[in-house]
């Protein structure tokens, strides 16, 4: 196998890897599950042509940041009063954790 068919392949994989990994982080938020469709999709069009190896093996690289980036460091909130927001419980835990760091005093997040 060539070198450029490997580098496909790769991107392949990681393409389809960050269209999976937004729909576990975005679950639910249409919008935002769309944003990152396209985004994701425009950067590997535009390298599409790429043919240079070893620029290739620099994408991919920054391709697979990306994505652990998005899985390691995304979080969803949801704002239930002014400054106080519930967290999506597979992304941290269900509570509602206040702007300043703080736990709310009446709560409705049972935590």
């Amino acid at each position: 196998m060539s070198a450029l068919s490997s580098g496909r392949l790769q991107a392949l994989s990681i393409f389809k890897q960050l269209l999976r990994t937004r729909q576990e982080v975005f679950r639910g938020d249409q919008n935002a599950l769309q944003v990152a469709r396209e985004k994701i999709k425009s950067e590997f069009l535009k390298h599409k042509t790429e043919r240079d190896p070893s620029k290739i093996d620099e994408l991919i690289k920054v391709a697979k940041e990306s994505e652990e980036l998005l899985r390691t460091k995304i979080i969803q909130a949801q704002e239930v009063k002014p400054h106080v927001y519930r967290i999506r419980q597979d992304h941290f835990t269900a509570r509602c954790v206040s702007a300043k760091r703080e736990r709310c005093a009446d709560c409705t997040c049972g935590a």
